[in-house]
């Protein structure tokens, strides 16, 4: 089978096509399809060629200059020069499977894709839906590699050394937009599948929607991906949502350590003079509030009795006085803002425990 037969072959069952992108793009039946100028390449979910558009005059032949792999088919425009150059896989690769992770296969062709495009200089605009139809007499059409390609005899040509860190986001054109759509999306559903979304259809419609805000690209991904990589990444996550919701609630709990774990035991410490005051006593002098004093406290419930005004001391009692001293730090007192903060009203009680009840305080 030569080159001209695979492409027909390997054609989708309806695929787009069109003789002028000015009347829209849309599906025909084979046959009829094969008389199109432009005709789709690759089914929806599955890459069988990479295709380059190069616009320069010359562009069928000049990659031989540029020591770039020989194409399977280029198709020129007689009137410009201008070329697609067509390489042909010997094993397809999924864009997207079902339920799976991310393949290495897919990460892999988007890197050569790319190495490839910026030997050729080509458009890196161009989305690679359609082609300038080999099968249509409008075009003149060359043949030149007969073999078919695997992805590591087309690394050969190319540097990757840039484009080997996974980690990394990839240009956001060709395949590297299905890549990256995929990664932004999964790391949205790892974080959200813990929320109560009561059934998976409900998530996988949360999936969607943000698939479609994500596709940002130019050109856009076509909606038949972006609705297969959500379904891929929805189920994936939503089969192993119980150890994302175990994970989740592990580094909350690392998180509020790093954070707040330094504070707690300050403020534990600080605590340990206020022992036997109540939590709403504690807030009005500390600024803690009283439900944090009795979470820190364990809840520990305390037998303290009002006391009378009058057996306070009188720097306590009398409006505006500088106030008692802090048995914790020396400082002094301002009352209902801490300590040294601004002026208020002295509390009902100093610092230190409140003094016991007296025959003649009743």
């Amino acid at each position: 089978m030569n080159q001209l037969e695979l492409f027909s072959e390997t054609l989708p069952a309806r695929p787009l096509a069109t003789d002028d992108f000015t009347q829209g793009l849309h599906r025909w039946p084979k046959v009829e399809a094969l008389t199109k100028r432009y005709v789709q390449a690759n089914p929806d979910k599955v890459v069988r060629w990479l295709a380059y558009d190069v616009d320069r005059p010359g562009a069928a032949h000049d990659w031989q200059l540029l020591e770039a792999p020989a194409p399977s088919i280029t198709v020129e425009n007689q009137k410009n020069g201008h070329a697609h150059l067509l390489y042909a896989l010997g094993w397809p690769v999924l864009k997207v499977a079902d339920g799976e992770p991310l393949s290495r296969a897919l990460w892999y062709t988007a890197t050569v894709q790319e190495g490839l495009r910026v030997k050729l200089d080509a458009d890196p605009s161009y989305s690679g839906v359609t082609v300038k139809n080999p099968l249509c007499q409008h075009w003149n059409v060359q043949t030149w590699q007969e073999a078919l390609y695997d992805l590591p005899w087309l690394a050969e040509y190319v540097n990757l050394e840039a484009l080997k860190d996974r980690r990394r986001r990839l240009p956001d054109h060709g395949l590297g937009r299905n890549v990256n759509l995929f990664n932004d999306l999964r790391r949205w559903a790892y974080r959200y599948v813990h929320l109560d979304w009561h059934d998976y259809d409900r998530f996988l419609l949360a999936c969607r929607d943000r698939a479609g805000e994500l596709n940002t690209f130019t050109p856009t991904l076509p909606l038949a991906e972006i609705r297969s990589t959500a379904k891929s990444v929805a189920r994936w996550t939503w089969e192993r949502r119980e150890s994302f919701i175990e994970g989740f609630s592990a580094r909350q709990r690392a998180r509020i350590r790093m954070r707040w774990g330094n504070q707690v035991q300050e403020r534990r410490q600080m605590l340990l003079g206020f022992e036997s005051w109540t939590s709403r006593q504690v807030e009005s002098v500390t600024g803690i509030p009283a439900r944090t004093v009795r979470r820190l406290r364990g809840s520990r419930p305390l037998a303290v009795s009002p006391v009378d005004k009058a057996t306070l001391p009188a720097s306590s009692r009398v409006s505006g006085s500088p106030g008692p001293l802090c048995t914790l730090s020396g400082e002094r007192i301002v009352p209902e803002y801490g300590i040294g903060r601004g002026p208020g009203i002295v509390p009902e009680y100093g610092i230190g425990t409140p003094p016991e009840r007296t025959s003649s305080s009743i």
